[in-house]
């Protein structure tokens, strides 16, 4: 199976005029899935429209769908990070302007 790249691009949450810096302390229950690495894909098959129809149809709307998610789950747009100071437990953080990279 042959693998091919249409585009790839990168999605923020919607502006709104909330706090520009967000932190969530992780759980002990999060720690676990740090050794499953970082990279999560999704397959694709398939499917009975043309490329064209795909990236003009389908790339919009999952790339909107994903950035209204990130609107009420913004701390999974940031970075996982282990401050130094406080208690040194690693904690998610969002700051405006993160990203998240797609490739489709």
């Amino acid at each position: 199976m042959t693998s091919l790249l249409i585009e790839q691009c990168q999605v923020a949450p919607p502006p709104h005029g909330s706090a520009t810096e967000l932190m969530l302390p992780l759980t002990y229950f999060d720690h676990m899935w740090f050794g499953f690495g970082y990279i999560h894909r999704i397959l694709f098959y398939k499917l009975p429209i043309s490329k064209l129809d795909f990236v003009q149809t389908i790339i919009p709307t999952l790339k909107h769908s994903l950035s209204l998610s990130l609107k009420h789950y913004t701390p999974l747009a940031g970075n996982i990070i282990c401050p130094l100071n406080s208690s040194g437990y690693p904690e998610l953080r969002y700051v405006t302007g993160d990203l998240k990279s797609l490739e489709f």
